[in-house]
């Protein structure tokens, strides 16, 4: 087992960086997790942190490409993992890591199939999954990837920049009774989304909108919540008394959702950049 471990260990730190705790306190006190949270399970003297899989970015870019308007300030992707990191390579190592408590798969070539083998991680706390250019490098993780993510025993933090995952998927991660955090960033949900996230006994944070220019996507990977129900109007007030931060970031939004973020008691933390307001 040990020397498996040390197999993967290499091999994953050969393509991206892997955090190991300086002792087993650190390990414990990782930020998104508590102590009365951890996980039962045996574990190595030398524990993981976390392994992420990052990218470089590189300046000096056209205004658009393939017909996708880019910011002035915008910063193109050079150095990708993705050709090597896929299913395969998270199938052969992420079960010799049940300690791990984070995962970063930044332009990566990972699958829903890919998702289900790190949500079998015990640990695991904080799951970012992010393409940047997703016109050019386009990510391969579904709605069908969230069944996975919602059923994961202890997950706190959730962060999916410019994946293909809409309302069906945010109702299939409804189902998590532990994310406290989610980023929606460049998803294209609607207001129905707001539907399912109320259903999330734990979420106190909320980012919708657009994200900043690291991550170029197409127009059809805007969130919209331009549109209102009563259902809709519902949720909002069940999400009030959870919610404590909020973040909308350059959507269409309808001036009755605002203005019920913005009378939630419990929000201490309320962020509205350049909305554009649904009529």
């Amino acid at each position: 087992m040990a020397q498996r471990r040390g197999a993967a260990i290499d091999r994953l730190s050969e393509i991206g960086h892997v955090d190991i705790a300086h002792d087993s306190m650190d390990w414990v006190n990782y930020r998104v997790v508590e102590l009365e949270n951890r996980i039962d399970v045996p574990l190595p003297d030398e524990l993981v942190e976390g392994v992420a899989f990052e990218i470089e970015w590189l300046g000096g870019i056209t205004e658009t490409d393939l017909g996708v308007p880019i910011p002035p300030m915008a910063e193109e992707p050079t150095n990708l993992p993705q050709w090597r990191v896929n299913d395969e390579l998270l199938a052969e190592t992420l079960p010799h890591l049940p300690d791990c408590r984070y995962l970063i798969l930044q332009g990566s070539l990972v699958t829903d199939n890919g998702i289900a083998t790190a949500c079998e991680i015990p640990c695991l706390a904080e799951l970012r999954i992010a393409n940047t250019w997703i016109h050019r490098y386009p990510s391969l993780v579904t709605n069908q990837a969230m069944r996975h993510v919602g059923r994961h025993p202890s997950l706190r933090e959730v962060s999916l920049k410019c994946q293909p995952i809409t309302d069906e998927g945010m109702e299939l991660l409804s189902q998590s009774r532990t994310i406290e955090e989610v980023d929606l960033c460049n998803c294209p949900i609607t207001s129905n989304a707001i539907i399912s996230l109320a259903r999330m006994p734990n979420l106190s944070s909320l980012k919708v909108g657009t994200s900043d220019s690291q991550y170029i996507a197409p127009r059809a990977y805007t969130p919209d919540l331009s549109s209102w129900t009563p259902e809709i109007g519902q949720a909002l007030s069940e999400l009030d008394g959870k919610l404590i931060s909020v973040t909308i970031q350059n959507v269409p939004l309808h001036p009755k959702i605002r203005q019920a973020f913005e009378n939630m008691e419990s929000v201490t933390d309320f962020q509205f950049d350049e909305v554009a307001e649904a009529e």
